[in-house]
């Protein structure tokens, strides 16, 4: 509120200053004060057009390009135009004047931005069809907020400035309320400074800005899961809260660096109490810790580095320098601040940068194997020699340092390789038995040979650790990948979440558990069985509140961010489930609310008339000073019989709903008849079934069913067919014949029909599609039928009739088929 108004007196301040201004549209909605500055600029007359009995105004673009002031006042940037006129909107007349040289200022609403047009649906419920793109309010060379409070703008709508004496109460109520235009605010102040950082950051004069001044504070904490970090946070927090400041933590980790369980574990609880205090966690990975965390830092626009003291040794400092003095040279214009925590001082565990990834019997395998190999190979050769050269056994001997290094590691391979080189140095090479050489030549061709084996033993070694590598990255996508499955269309899916990464992870056995009033309940588990109070299990945290708690082998450090991608995943099925149990328990909510309404309809009229005529036709009866002549008293008598023939049908439809509903419908596994069946059933309708015709093949076998259920469904089909389906041109007939192991029944109606999308909602419960509003029943009669019928394993569908109409077409299992026998 108040752009108008605004746009129009930095109009009159830019003309008082020498500048050309005119007004090019202005809409005062009849306000006094903003008529009167309107009139103080020159105005260019708006182009008035006539649609139907309403004048409407819009800009004469034509006539503001042939005037060509220096600056035009446009109102409403996203005002529509009228049909036939060149542009659909008004910001297309303003991007025409800007192209011809003329500056604009002009007014917008924060509902009129078209990034935000999906959060201002949210607040208001709805979403004006008038939108300007964000680039052209973007691209604006000023962008000025008008701002009010709440409070005072419901007062202007009150006194009547803002909307007409009518709609006063209306406004206040809908879209002037206080949390409404609250919302309003706050996203209108959002968006503006989101945009004044936008060019404090990234304009043409951002440069000395960032050198020398942020306009929030924003602190960084650098984290490496050690045990101090939890104070580091507390005392970031501290600093944080003084200034308002957002607090970002970020941990920063080498490349090819693995991390220990317990490091893991800290950075994961730093993780949540970071949370707790309004901040968040990020991972790095760079080679150079110090030079990473001052750019992440640059990155996020921070203003303080707070970091602990190092634990490192003197040795380890002289040898690749200290981080917190290149942290303190490069950080600059980031303060920093460096924290002492002597409770933690003793040296915290290292990481492992490069775990034993081979298990320890098949090293000892290639230990075995390789001695072995070396005594084998040493007894031939030296029985042999010197039939062969020493640069041919030296090479037999790089093929058993070969093996051993593909089978048992680097270790292995080393030591065999040492061994080996001992071995032709002791046997097969002059002087023999002494580890003096005397030719020059089988010097070189020895350290040859260790030099090379050395080397092949480590390149083999890191060829299995990188087929061991691609491997499990092959056994994690697919564990994820049928974890990412379970979460579609599966009921169980945390079950088989859990399951998939008990077999992924070795583990032993694993266990979800949620918190409830009694403290924690497990909610799922997969392998052993687990004690949940065993504090030195491993756990983590699971996105939503609960944990999961595994029992196994120690995990590496890039099998235990594999884990924590699994437990993210598991978060979004916890998430997904209690989606589904809320959905569920609102669809029955609004099924119950159906049934409840529906039933009140049964009682307010489909059982009130019935009852209405039978107490009419019995006090007529009953009149003492009327002589009815016979024919009134049997007319009295037959509407009373008819009445509550109709009545009986109603209530038991609704009490056989109540009996599907509730689940309690146990049917028999008889052999009925079906021909005594469809009789019956045409016996016990109040209508008249003299348009019913009825032709069952000859030899058709029972069906296994319950007679009683399957007699009311039959009739509760023929009924609704003479109901809606019988016409002129045909009643309905019943036919019945036998198709493979079942046999069928079908009731063929010639009425208006059905379109096929209507079908299935004929079944619903309290469903009388096409019925006129005073027309009989309650809607329960097919949707009793198909209960029935499925509980006695049947089946009920409806098709089309040949020549217009509708066919229910029952399917039953016949009771001489193989399958139906005991």
């Amino acid at each position: 509120m108040g752009k108008t108004y605004a746009m129009l007196d930095e109009g009159q301040r830019r003309r008082e200053r020498g500048t050309d201004v005119v007004v090019a549209f202005v809409d005062t909605h009849g306000r006094p004060r903003t008529e009167a500055l309107a009139q103080r600029l020159e105005v260019v007359p708006a182009h008035r057009r006539v649609i139907g009995t309403e004048v409407v105004e819009q800009l004469d673009l034509p006539a503001v390009l042939a005037r060509r002031p220096a600056v035009a006042l446009v109102d409403d940037l996203a005002r529509p135009n009228t049909p036939g006129t060149p542009h659909r909107w008004c910001f297309e007349d303003v991007e025409e004047l800007l192209a011809a040289g003329i500056d604009v200022v002009t007014t917008v609403d924060i509902s009129q931005i078209d990034s935000v047009r999906d959060v201002v649906e949210r607040i208001l419920g709805d979403t004006s069809s008038c939108v300007v793109p964000d680039s052209l309010v973007r691209g604006a060379e000023q962008v000025e907020l008008i701002d009010m409070t709440p409070q005072a703008l419901r007062r202007r709508v009150t006194h009547g400035n803002v909307v007409a004496p009518e709609r006063i109460d209306a406004a206040l109520v809908s879209s002037h309320r206080e949390d409404t235009l609250t919302a309003l605010r706050e996203l209108a102040l959002l968006w503006v400074a989101d945009q004044v950082e936008e060019r404090l950051h990234h304009g043409p004069d951002a440069a000395p800005f960032r050198a020398h001044r942020e306009t929030r504070e924003r602190i960084v904490v650098a984290l490496t899961g050690a045990p101090s970090g939890a104070h580091l946070i507390r005392r970031a927090s501290r600093l944080a809260q003084r200034s308002s400041s957002e607090l970002i933590g970020v941990h920063v980790r080498g490349v090819g660096q693995e991390l220990a369980d317990e490091e893991r574990d800290r950075l994961e609880q730093h993780r949540v109490l970071l949370s707790s205090f309004g901040g968040s966690l990020h991972e790095v990975v760079d080679a150079d810790p110090a030079q990473a965390l001052v750019e992440f830092a640059r990155g996020r626009h921070a203003t303080q580095i707070v970091m602990g003291t190092s634990h490192r040794s003197r040795w380890v400092e002289f040898r690749s320098g200290s981080i917190v003095s290149r942290v303190l040279r490069s950080a600059r214009e980031i303060d920093v601040h460096v924290i002492s925590d002597d409770e933690h001082a003793p040296p915290r565990p290292g990481s492992r940068r490069h775990p034993m990834l081979l298990p320890l019997r098949r090293r000892i395998l290639g230990l075995f194997v390789g001695l072995v190999g070396i005594v084998l190979l040493t007894s031939v050769l030296a029985g042999i020699h010197p039939a062969t050269s020493l640069s041919t056994d030296l090479l037999l001997f790089l093929l058993v340092v070969l093996a051993v290094a593909l089978i048992g590691g680097v270790v292995a391979g080393v030591v065999t390789a040492l061994v080996s080189f001992l071995a032709a140095t002791w046997f097969l090479t002059p002087p023999l038995h002494t580890f003096t050489v005397a030719v020059g030549q089988d010097l070189v061709a020895l350290i040859t040979f260790f030099i090379v084996s050395l080397v092949m033993s480590l390149l083999v070694s890191q060829l299995a650790r990188r087929s061991g590598d691609a491997e499990r990255s092959r056994m994690e996508a697919e564990g994820l990948a049928r974890a990412a499955a379970s979460l579609v269309g599966s009921e169980q899916a945390v079950s088989e979440i859990l399951a998939v990464l008990r077999r992924s992870f070795d583990r032993r056995g694993v266990v979800l558990v949620l918190p409830s009033d009694d403290g924690w309940q497990i909610d799922a588990q997969a392998g052993d069985a687990i004690d949940i109070t065993d504090r030195r299990l491993p756990e983590i945290f699971i996105p939503g509140g609960g944990r999961l708690i595994h029992d196994g082998p120690p995990l590496s450090a890039d099998d235990d961010r594999v884990l924590h991608a699994f437990c993210a995943t598991l978060g979004t099925a916890l998430e997904r489930r209690r989606l589904q149990r809320e959905a569920a328990e609102a669809a029955a909510a609004a099924q119950g609310d159906q049934l409840r309404t529906a039933i009140l309809r049964a009682v307010s009229h489909d059982l009130r008339t019935p009852l209405s005529s039978i107490k009419a036709s019995a006090s007529s009866l009953l009149q003492t000073d009327v002589d009815w002549p016979p024919e009134a008293q049997r007319e009295f008598l037959l509407t009373i019989d008819e009445e509550a023939d109709r009545l009986n049908t109603v209530v038991g439809n609704l009490l056989d709903m109540s009996r599907l509903e509730a689940g309690v419908v146990r049917p028999a596994r008889d052999l009925v008849d079906v021909a005594e069946t469809v009789w019956s059933s045409l016996s016990s309708l109040s209508e008249s079934t003299s348009t019913v015709e009825v032709a069952i093949a000859d030899g058709l076998p029972p069906v296994v069913a319950d007679q009683a259920l399957l007699q009311q469904a039959v009739a509760n089909l023929v009924a609704n067919a003479l109901r809606h389906g019988s016409s002129s041109d045909g009643g309905v007939l019943l036919l019945a014949r036998r198709v493979g192991a079942t046999v069928e029944l079908r009731v063929v109606d010639h009425g208006p029909g059905l379109r096929p999308h209507d079908r299935e909602r004929l079944f619903e419960p309290f469903q009388r599609l096409g019925d006129r509003a005073g027309g009989a029943g309650v809607g329960l009669g097919l949707a009793v039928a198909r209960g029935f019928i499925e509980a006695m394993a049947g089946s009920l569908h409806l098709e089309d009739t040949d020549g217009g109409g509708l066919t229910a077409v029952v399917v039953m299992p016949a009771g001489d088929h193989p399958s139906m026998e005991d």
